[in-house]
């Protein structure tokens, strides 16, 4: 049985290993690979541009986590958005700060303060 640390532990790996794949084969044999894994990299256009105008620069694991979760349940994603976009008028985040916080807020499925 795994514990947390295990889990982000490999999750890590996974991530690297998509990226050296990604710098020595190309993005056209990663979609490929996504393809025949099942993995849709392709956004649909509202959240990606949502996401472009925070200012935010996904890498390819990133990538793959909002598009997995905008197939899953989109209102995820959107909740997500609105819980970065609460952050960023409060604290104004550096951008890579955004990209974690965004992909944190996915995970853990963080839904925005209707009261702020």
């Amino acid at each position: 049985m795994f514990n947390n640390y295990d889990s982000v532990e490999r999750l890590v790996q996974y991530a690297q290993t998509l990226m050296d794949f990604t710098e020595r084969c190309g993005v056209e044999r990663l979609d490929n690979l996504a393809k025949h894994l099942g993995i849709d990299l392709n956004f649909q256009p509202d959240a990606l541009e949502e996401i472009a105008n925070a200012g935010i620069q996904l890498n390819v694991w990133q990538k793959a986590i909002v598009s997995r979760a905008i197939h899953q349940d989109i209102q995820v994603v959107w909740d997500a958005i609105g819980v970065l976009e609460e952050n960023m008028r409060r604290n104004n985040p550096c951008a890579s700060d955004r990209a974690d916080l965004l992909i944190k807020a996915i995970q853990h499925k963080w839904k925005p303060n209707s009261a702020a």
